[in-house]
């Protein structure tokens, strides 16, 4: 929506914390102080008569009787017996010009007491000019007879044509005889307030001076009329709410005026008195409700000032309260509340205009002026029907005068918005032009392959990027051949379809198409629907982007995420996957499977008698018999360089024993021949069966692997099968004596920190970055290497308590040399996935750090890729949360199972550590290098640092630093050593 005032980025306070502002409106208050002191002044009249007899004159056109008038208050049950009947003294003088009082319980009675000063008689019109009255009646009393003579009774309560002289207020007729005298009483009553202004007049200047009057006031209401419905047609043309909301300010403001001098009774016939009452709060409350909303729609105040906006809304909804009391208060209440309420209305929105006028909001002043036009008006009626102000000709003239100048204002402020509001259009106009320009350069230069289609696929138009994508030169081109189902399949077009039609856009569908010549590409294609004004319908108008090439590599890597590079086996993540749903299957319908682990024997003797180029030609030979034996719907996976697992689906213990049997006979009888040499395998095969016991993944491949390793100490090329119920006591004996020295370990402090460093590759060493290690010490105190003792802390979860018990003594260590934390530049220290799979124990790890100071920039978590992919779910959260903390993380591994370009961008690693196995051999290995090139380059895309493992010797640093791979960390570096080592600077890091 347009804002009648242009916007600008000003800071909006509230208006008492603006210095400015509070100036200006305390220059305000004391304007209108010494205004109201002057009106005081000039218009207050005081008098204190003695005498009350009015002497009436016939040269004499008009005279006003307010100060020859008396008034006494009684209940309404008081009639003119006992008022003739009162004694002079109840009757008290009125001090004012103009009689008035305010809300009234009851009734006023006026006495009045004219004599005639003349020789002959006299005829006068007595004028009672407050057409609001509800019951006004007159007694007529001659030369103190002691009762009345003559009475009349009418009011806005009584049909018009009982009135004795047709008025829009109230009309008596006078005849005096000569020297004849006459007490005049009057009753008046009043649901709201009741003024008397009273009047004595010879018939022709009456009857001038009402023609006079009403013309004017019938100008006033037809300009304020006119204001109105100009406004409502400038709001049906431009569809702009602050047009209506003024017409709805000015058509209400003309009824409220017509009501109250009392036109609407005289000339329209409304008698209707209850409904004049209603209508009087009716319009007040809709006047209120547009004035609120006015500057809420005009000014935009939910943008310039939140709680302005508010206040607005509040008053709004006061004024439908105003509406809604005129059918359930009645009218003395209902009346007061809502002058008090427009009042306050009027009095905000003028507060805030001079708010945003010395805030420099451009086009705010007219609006500022207008609304303290009305404020002026406002207070003044109030303060008149309040008793506060005389009532006179000046006033009531002043009141119609302020609301048609307030209107006036507000009006040429619209106005000033049209202009602006046009000149906006017309630059918009030519910005748009400009922009259809720039639009149609872009279209037709774009790279993207920029198209419109209708709803039901046809094309429409399409850029010459887009004719290109396919095949053709140009539009006339593809407009003579294309039919869609040769592009693209029929599918996609529908899919693309219904997903616009349901959620009106398309972002980034990727699908398969043929160009003209017949080859195969894919496009990203992003789509949304609107309304082509060229062919009056709905289009779909979208982008095509080539990415065969992208589109080529993500198959390839998502192939690679779930195979081994070398066999094309399944690789450990792809195993996991298949195991857990076996897991799921078993305890969900109880479907029977079982996994069979297997351990080439003899495959070491290849690699030290040929090389690694012969064990990887034996591998690839092998697996492809491997598998021809796997059943459909089996999965059969490579783990490590000659471990293998096979999920096998629906086999139970002794349809896996003889599968197992097949599979062993086919490996022993396999002959592999490499240059002079031939060779022949044996297989340790492991069976466990699924059931119950087996909590998860790891759990069931740790059964596995110790059932394999039974089968190792049986004498190799035989099978065992793990029992559930004697496997503890007979496969993992040694493991559980094993597990025992860890626990004393732990209890005892026999485990030993040792670091091995982490070098720049090809640059020289300043900065200390090393990896922490653990080993541990036996009852001999030898320092067990990790491959004796850390296979059994994973298997039985010890892992998480050895964590914490090298990152609680190595902080310590720092905190006990301060010099060694100075010249630290990172540390990496190993999380075991049990660790990353519970939040507790890594919640206790980073509270060392916090403990001991140690900055969090410093230390850098290494998580292996199967325990950060396998569980991602899991373990993404807690991988974030370290990040936030400051803690640098660590891919150890990459490439063990090439599992994951595809999840790496998801995982917030900083350091890629790529896998020895690609490095090792990186000097005799085509394959090695690229792989390792590849997985650099990634890792560079993704900003992750690269680390190589396994560097062994100047040869392959040499490689490795030729590739770009920046840290580096092997034996041909450094060794691993004790922690210690470092204090005596015996280790050059």
């Amino acid at each position: 929506m347009l804002s009648i005032f242009p916007q600008k980025d000003v800071p909006v306070a509230p208006l008492c914390l603006h210095n400015a502002a509070f100036k200006m409106f305390k220059h305000i208050i004391m304007i209108m102080m010494i205004f109201w002191l002057l009106l005081f002044s000039t218009l207050s009249l005081s008098s204190s008569l003695t005498d009350h007899v009015y002497p009436v004159k016939k040269d004499v056109d008009s005279d006003n009787l307010g100060l020859y008038s008396q008034y006494h208050q009684v209940p309404h049950e008081v009639d003119i017996a006992d008022i003739l009947a009162l004694h002079s003294d109840h009757w008290q003088p009125n001090t004012q010009a103009v009689p008035s009082f305010s809300l009234v319980d009851g009734d006023i009675w006026l006495r009045l007491t004219l004599r005639n000063a003349e020789d002959q008689a006299v005829n006068k019109i007595l004028h009672l000019d407050y057409a609001l009255l509800d019951f006004v009646e007159i007694y007529y009393q001659y030369n103190d007879d002691p009762s009345y003579s003559k009475q009349y009774r009418t009011g806005s309560i009584y049909p018009f044509d009982t009135r004795p002289i047709r008025d829009s207020a109230f009309a008596f007729p006078i005849e005096l005889a000569p020297k004849q005298t006459l007490n005049l009483y009057l009753r008046l009553q009043n649901d709201g307030f009741i003024q008397a202004p009273i009047t004595i007049w010879n018939e022709i200047p009456f009857y001038e001076d009402r023609l006079i009057s009403q013309s004017i006031l019938f100008a006033v209401i037809g300009i304020l009329a006119a204001l109105g419905l100009y406004n409502i047609f400038l709001f049906l043309s431009v569809n702009e709410k602050t047009y209506l909301l003024f017409a709805f300010i000015a058509i209400n403001t003309s009824i409220i005026v017509s009501i109250s001098s009392g036109l609407s009774i005289q000339y329209l016939g409304l008698d209707l008195h209850t409904w004049n009452e209603k209508w009087m709060t009716i319009c007040l409350g809709i006047m209120t409700i547009s004035s609120a909303l006015l500057p809420v729609v005009a000014m935009q105040l939910k943008i310039l000032s939140r709680t302005y906006y508010y206040i607005c809304l509040t008053m709004a909804v006061l004024g439908g309260w105003i509406i809604l009391s005129s059918f359930i208060l009645d009218h003395s209440t209902r009346i007061s509340i809502a002058f008090c309420i427009v009042l306050f209305t009027i009095f905000i929105i003028t507060l805030l205009s001079f708010h945003f006028w010395i805030t420099k909001v451009p086009g705010v002043r007219l609006f500022a002026v207008s609304w303290s036009v009305f404020l002026f008006g406002g207070t003044l009626l109030i303060f008149n029907r309040l008793n506060l102000l005389p009532r006179n000709d000046s006033t009531e003239y002043l009141l119609v005068y302020t609301a048609l100048l307030g209107l006036f204002l507000l009006s040429f402020s619209l106005a000033n918005r049209i202009n602006r509001a046009k000149q906006s259009q017309e630059e918009a106009q030519s910005t748009s032009l400009k922009l259809m320009e720039k639009f149609y350069d872009l279209f037709q230069n774009a790279l993207e392959g920029v198209f419109t289609i209708t709803t039901k696929g046809e094309l429409v138009e399409a850029n010459p990027a887009f004719c290109h994508m396919l095949g053709y030169q140009d539009m006339d081109e593809l407009r003579k051949t294309i039919q869609n189902d040769q592009i693209f399949n029929t599918t996609d077009l529908v899919n693309i379809l219904k997903i616009v039609a349901d959620k009106g856009e398309v972002q980034g569908y990727e699908l398969k198409g043929r160009r003209v010549d017949g080859k195969d590409f894919w496009a990203a294609v992003y789509l949304r629907k609107e309304k082509s004004k060229n062919i009056n319908m709905e289009v779909l108008s979208g982008a095509m982007l080539d990415i065969t090439e992208s589109k080529e590599s993500q198959i390839k890597l998502e192939y690679l995420a779930e195979h081994d590079p070398l066999t094309g086996l399944f690789n450990r993540r792809k195993l996991m996957v298949a195991l857990e749903d076996a897991i799921q299957g078993y305890r969900n319908k109880q479907l029977q499977s079982s996994v069979v682990y297997i351990d080439l024997d003899q495959f070491k003797v290849v690699n030290d008698t040929c090389g690694h180029t012969a064990g990887d030609s034996l591998l690839k030979d092998l697996t492809t018999t491997m598998s021809a034996l796997i059943p459909l719907g089996s999965c059969l996976a490579r783990l490590g360089g000659d471990e293998f697992a096979i999920v096998l689906s629906g086999y139970d213990e002794s349809t896996s024993y003889h599968f197992a049997e097949n599979m062993r006979q086919t490996i022993s009888d396999y002959q592999f021949s490499w240059d002079d040499h031939v060779f022949s395998l044996g297989a340790s095969i492991g069976i466990v069966s699924i059931n119950d016991d087996c909590s998860s993944v790891e759990y069931v491949l740790s059964l596995a692997d110790t059932a394999c390793f039974a089968a190792k100490d049986q004498g190799r090329n035989s099978i065992h099968i793990y029992d559930h119920l004697k496997g503890e006591a007979q496969a993992l004996k040694s493991e559980m004596h094993r597990v025992s020295e860890i626990n004393h370990a732990l209890e005892n402090n026999n485990f030993v920190l040792f670091q091995q460093a982490i070098v720049p590759t090809g640059a020289p060493r300043f900065d200390q970055y090393y990896e922490i290690l653990v080993r541990m010490t036996n009852q001999a105190n030898e320092i067990l290497p990790p491959g004796l003792f850390l296979p059994a802390a994973e298997r039985y979860n010890l892992m998480p308590a050895i964590d914490q018990w090298v990152v609680k003594n190595y902080c310590e260590w720092l905190e006990k040399h301060p010099d060694q934390l100075e010249a630290l530049k990172c540390v990496s220290i190993n999380l075991s996935p049990a660790t990353i799979n519970d939040i507790s124990t890594v919640n206790t790890i980073t509270e060392y750090f916090t403990k001991h100071n140690i900055p969090t920039h410093k230390v850098c978590f290494e998580v292996t890729e199967s325990s950060a992919i396998v569980n991602m779910d899991k373990t993404l959260p807690l991988l974030r949360s370290l990040r936030d903390q400051g803690f640098n993380l660590a891919l150890d591994d990459f490439g063990s199972g090439f599992a994951s370009y595809g999840y790496l961008k998801n995982l917030p690693f900083t350091t890629l550590k790529i896998d020895g196995c690609f490095i090792r051999d990186i000097a005799n290995s085509h394959i090695d290098k690229t792989m390792v090139k590849s997985i650099n380059e990634v890792a560079k895309a993704l900003g992750m640092t690269t680390v190589a493992e396994f560097v062994e010797n100047d040869t392959v640093l040499n490689i490795i630093h030729e590739i770009g791979v920046e840290y580096s960390q092997g034996y041909g570096i450094a060794k691993p050593g004790p922690l210690n080592d470092l204090i005596s600077g015996s280790i050059d890091l």
